[in-house]
């Protein structure tokens, strides 16, 4: 053992004993002391002196004397970053080492509070792996609390991980997600191989910091070979865990119920050992898999002793039941894991990571298949080309005769078919997980392509054997049961269909007479759209119905050949498809080129450029906004130069077009090929939302609706954050640079479709839903700002209803909203404000930038198209079990609201305000609609 650890192991347990003494009342001599640690006299008498000149026996009259300890002095103490169900985690300074920390202290006075905080960081010590955070220092504080700290590791936990790989956010990939989980399986057994048991794995417990590095946390339920056990017998009492996103046992803790094993929900100490971490690892690759916990819906709030009796009652839903296409080694793995019986379990974690990293490493997985025959088919796998040719050069150094070459042609090509089979699907899944955000994914580009180039030159031969396979399938008969049942169910479509159709052209029609939204709470222009949508998918069901729909063969081989066919072409189309514009070959082969360009163009080639940004920003005279942030050079973007109005910098996304323009005034003028402009807001501390009590106090806003204000002071009030800086583009996202980064145009108002309207991809893109956005914007490296962001930009410094003032007349020239040329058009709802003499001379949207801007230099925050926000849950602000530190994003129960904010070309002006919100499902998509990308700023 490393001798600093083995020196905060003996300070541990001198500080234990030492504390027990003191509660007691007993002062002993450092002899006696000396006498128990006989090796580490120098240490523990320097401890000795310490503690007994710093903290008095505890009850007496100065024992809480402020200021008088060298902790008090060395540790300042910043904030608090997490919180469990035994200890709180600080973030402090060491004036020292001049470094930031993580300090550990108990939650609560408790002694066994105190114990377990000792207890934890001598098992945390102890522990020298690259997988455990290191402890730095370990005592008593000026209160007579002990504490430890640690480094600080800033990134994310494994939840967070897990969501980004459902959303597909920030190319976290189920596969990069699973090497974080197989360096948590090193570290455990590492852990076990030491004698110490984790006893409380779960995601949150996971911390992955910015450069890869992998940490499990929280020691402090784990039981350590010398440590004394606390646990009780029977079932002890839960209480929730807010810092668990599950639920936690609290004073006799064993674990969080949703990741315990049944030994643990038992309350069965003796049972208690690594096969039950085996399974907490597996209910964390169970989490990743479906996208929850087991035992738990998302959303649902449940009592922690029910988690605890669904987990004693038998095992969680089958995850082939959540998602069919699950891979079945991942599936198979998880469930040994998981197994009730830990004798069923693997046998350790090393057995566990074996097979995580078979699966990665595409070789077989022990629990799911095994044999000779297993081995061979992942090993065809791996070496597709290399084996073809040694099938070829066997069967031909077998025999010679016509008909084993017969076989062994038919034996290549039936492997050809079996691995080019799914490889379509592959790949466009992994379409959207690769981005172009450096050198580093060239590789990955390079593969993709050469793997859909290579499957499109085997695409015309295939098609021409399927025709021929269909010349001699068996004779067509319409009353083959096959055939029957395949036109019965392609009938039933076709009903389903035509009835949805009538449905929502009888919603049309009621709309249309008595206005308002439709039962779904749709508006007229999306129930039109969904009628538009459904007559299309009808036209081509009813295209196909006079066909044939199956074909049946004598030979099993030809069955199975044209089978395979029949799926693989149409996924192979895909991958080429136009219709909606560029294919995703083309599109990956363009990411491919700017993959290969970006760090020459946006870092090497603009380095003055950079340069002059550089100290510009950190000048606190020339910008004082910035309050002398420093910043290094960002991948992807491109000094354009400090807007005149708002003194703020402001950089061009390389990717998704060329530089605008500069005015003679030196402002930007919009044009259709510039690219995404995004502005540097220097965050800091500020209100959002807004309250209608005090006129005097900022965000006073009379027409504020519960929505837009907290109440958990037990009045309506508004939110603090402390926000980042962060980049926010300055105008809504344009339809050119949407079809430049997705390759299509999904808006309902172009100058294709608008004709009594002139629409140019000048104006912003709309009829774009949540889930579209967000996974799209992310392609190129951006994202969706959350609603703390987001009005931070719209506000830009004010706390006024409108950022223009708190009256409606100060919007002039400042919106497009529901005005006179909107009534006279189709973009206003019945229920407009009357302000009759208002007109900005546009029916729908207008082309960005077409009105002025805020302080910050933003336009159409107000009006125009409502933006969506990254927040996700509930509509209260009272509801988010989550908040993310620098970006305040939200997280609440309700996981189907999405926020809307900023209103529309068809909004009221109230609707237009800085803290109003607009709630809707992630799959709405309207031609009011539309977004405005954000950027975090790389540290």
């Amino acid at each position: 053992m490393d001798p600093a650890q083995s020196d905060r192991a003996v300070l541990f347990d001198f500080v234990a004993q030492w504390m027990d003494d003191r509660r007691r009342q007993i002062r002993h001599p450092l002899s006696h002391y000396l006498a128990r640690f006989p090796e580490q006299e120098e240490l523990v008498a320097s401890e000795f002196a310490r503690l007994s000149r710093e903290t008095p026996l505890l009850g007496e009259p100065d024992a809480r004397r402020a200021g008088a300890g060298v902790p008090a002095d060395r540790y300042e103490r910043l904030q608090e970053i997490a919180r469990g169900g035994m200890g709180r985690i600080l973030l402090v300074r060491d004036r020292t080492m001049n470094r930031r920390l993580a300090m550990k202290v108990a939650r609560g006075s408790s002694r066994a509070a105190r114990e377990r905080l000792v207890e934890e960081g001598r098992v945390t010590g102890e522990l020298d792996h690259p997988g455990v955070v290191p402890v730095h220092d370990a005592g008593v504080d000026e209160a007579g609390q002990p504490f430890f700290t640690m480094r600080f590791v800033e990134g994310l936990d494994l939840r967070e991980i897990i969501v980004k790989v459902h959303e597909r956010r920030n190319a976290w990939t189920r596969a990069r997600a699973l090497e974080v989980l197989l360096k948590v399986c090193d570290t455990v057994a590492f852990a076990h191989s030491r004698g110490v048991v984790h006893r409380d794995l779960k995601a949150a417990n996971i911390r992955v910091g910015s450069y890869g590095e992998v940490y499990v946390l929280d020691w402090g339920l784990a039981k350590a070979p010398k440590s004394q056990d606390h646990e009780g017998s029977g079932s002890p009492a839960l209480v929730p865990d807010s810092a668990s996103s599950g639920l936690t046992r609290d004073g006799d803790v064993i674990g969080t119920p949703c990741t315990m094993s049944p030994e643990q929900a038992a309350g069965s100490p003796g049972a208690i050992g690594p096969r039950s971490d085996v399974y907490s690892v597996g209910a964390m690759l169970y989490e990743l898999l479906c996208g929850r916990m087991p035992y738990v819906e998302r959303g649902e709030q449940v009592p922690a002793s029910d988690v605890v009796a669904r987990v004693l009652a038998g095992p969680p839903a089958a995850l082939h039941r959540l998602d069919a296409e699950l891979p079945g080694e991942l599936v198979a793995i998880c469930e040994k894991a998981m197994a009730r019986d830990p004798s069923d379990r693997y046998a350790d974690m090393r057995e566990m990571a074996a097979d995580l990293r078979a699966y990665l490493e595409s070789r077989v997985v022990q629990a799911y298949r095994t044999g000779a025959s297993a081995r061979i088919a992942k090993w065809v796998a791996r070496n597709r080309w290399l084996s073809v040719a040694i099938l070829a050069a066997v069967v031909i150094a077998i025999s010679a005769s016509a008909a084993i070459v017969t076989l062994q042609r038919r034996s290549q090509r039936r492997l050809q078919l079996v691995a080019d089979r799914g490889n379509p699907k592959t790949l466009l899944e992994r379409f959207d997980e690769i981005r172009p955000d450096g050198p580093g994914q060239v590789a990955a580009m390079e593969a993709w392509l050469a793997e859909a180039r290579d499957l499109e030159s085997r695409r015309d031969a295939y098609a021409r054997e399927l025709k021929s396979l269909q010349a001699r399938a068996r004779p067509y008969d319409a009353n083959a049961p096959k055939e029957a049942e395949a036109r019965r169910e392609h009938a039933h479509k076709i009903e389903v269909f035509e009835r949805l159709i009538r449905i929502y052209r009888s919603e049309e029609e009621r709309m249309k007479r008595e206005g308002g939204l439709s039962e779904e709470d749709l508006t007229l222009d999306e129930v039109r759209a969904r009628i538009k949508s459904l007559g299309e998918r009808l036209a081509e069901l009813s295209s196909t119905s006079p066909g044939r729909l199956t074909w049946e063969f004598e030979d099993a081989n030809d069955q199975f050949r044209h089978d395979a066919l029949a799926e693989f072409l149409p996924a192979l189309a895909a991958l080429s498809d136009r219709s909606s514009g560029e294919s995703l070959v083309t599109r990956m082969q363009t990411r491919l080129d700017a993959a290969r360009e970006i760090e020459s163009a946006t870092l090497l080639q603009p380095a003055r450029l950079w340069d002059l940004a550089i100290a510009s920003i950190r000048n606190v005279s020339e910008c004082p906004l910035y309050h002398g942030l420093s910043i290094r050079p960002q991948l992807g973007l491109i000094p354009i130069h400090r807007d005149p109005g708002s003194g703020l910098w402001e950089f061009l996304h390389w990717e998704s077009g060329s530089a605008p323009a500069v005015g003679a005034n030196g402002s930007i003028v919009p044009g259709i090929e510039m690219g995404i402009v995004l502005v540097l807001l220097p965050g800091g501390k500020f209100r959002y939302g807004a309250q209608r009590e005090d006129p005097e106090q900022p965000n006073y806003d009379p027409q504020a609706e519960p929505a837009e204000w907290s109440t958990r002071l037990q009045r309506p009030t508004t939110i603090r954050a402390t926000l980042a800086p962060f980049f926010i583009s300055k105008y809504e996202m344009t339809q050119a640079q949407w079809r430049r980064v997705a390759g299509d145009n999904p808006s309902e108002w172009t100058a294709k479709t608008a004709s009594a309207h002139v629409h140019s991809e000048l104006h912003p893109v709309e009829r774009v839903d949540w889930n579209t956005a967000m996974r799209t914007v992310a392609q190129v490296g951006l994202a969706l700002p959350t609603e703390a962001q987001w009005e931070y930009a719209a506000r830009g410094g004010t706390t006024t209803p409108w950022w223009t003032g708190s009256e409606r007349e100060s919007l002039r020239g400042a919106v497009n909203l529901a005005d006179r040329s909107a009534r006279a058009g189709f973009a206003a709802p019945s229920d407009s404000d009357d302000w009759s003499d208002l007109d900005d001379g546009f029916a729908a949207h207008a082309p960005v930038g077409s009105f002025r801007g805020n302080p910050f230099g933003l336009h159409d925050v107000c009006g125009n198209v409502a933006e969506w926000c990254r927040d996700r849950g509930d509509t209260s602000y009272n509801n988010a079990i989550d908040v993310y530190v620098d970006t305040f994003e939200r997280w609440a129960l309700d996981e189907g609201v999405r926020v809307l904010r900023g209103g529309c070309c068809s909004s009221r002006a109230s609707a237009c305000r800085s803290s109003a919100r607009a709630f809707s499902g992630a799959t709405r998509a309207a031609p009011d609609t539309g977004l405005r990308p954000s950027r975090e700023l790389d540290p």
